[in-house]
């Protein structure tokens, strides 16, 4: 059974794929893409050269500003969660940091530590 892809998840694909090979290029090792937690997905999973694990968001937008603004609290807590649950045990063991890649049509650029889990 095959099923068709929306224009806007085709789209999202190759922002994936372009994000990819950036995050490839700036050293850090991909461990998954699309990687479904629960109800939550975390877009691209890496590690860095310190052992950091690094979730990433993929946005594609206009502008730098309009992709970090569409990732809002409730999105930055369903990241963490999703993190948090990916990690499991090792939790409180591995150092973990959020970046954000946007894609628009000025390019592709990597936001390093786009945003920090809220402290409880």
């Amino acid at each position: 059974m095959t099923t068709s892809r929306t224009k806007q998840q085709v789209t999202g694909d190759g922002a994936e794929a372009a994000a990819v090979a950036l995050l490839e290029r700036a050293g850090l090792k991909v461990l998954g893409r699309n990687v479904k937690v629960g109800n939550d997905e975390l877009d691209v999973i890496c590690v860095d050269d310190k052992d950091v694990m690094v979730f990433v968001e993929v946005r594609r937008r206009t502008t730098r500003a309009d992709a970090l603004e569409s990732i809002g609290k409730s999105k930055q807590n369903r990241i963490v969660r999703a993190a948090t649950r990916f990690l499991g045990p090792e939790v409180h063991r591995r150092f973990m940091r959020f970046d954000v890649v946007v894609v628009s049509p000025n390019g592709i650029e990597h936001v390093v530590d786009a945003f920090r889990p809220l402290s409880r």
